[in-house]
C-alpha cells in the first residue's frame, strides 16, 4: 500500500486505519 508517495506495510496501514475511524466517529 502507497500513502502520499511513501511505502506502507500492510498492518501498519490497519492500525492507522483503525486510528482514523477512532477519530471520525467521535465526530
Amino acid at each position: 500500500m502507497t500513502v502520499f508517495g511513501y511505502r506502507v506495510p500492510m498492518m501498519a496501514s490497519l492500525l492507522v486505519w483503525c486510528v482514523v475511524w477512532e477519530i471520525v466517529g467521535r465526530l
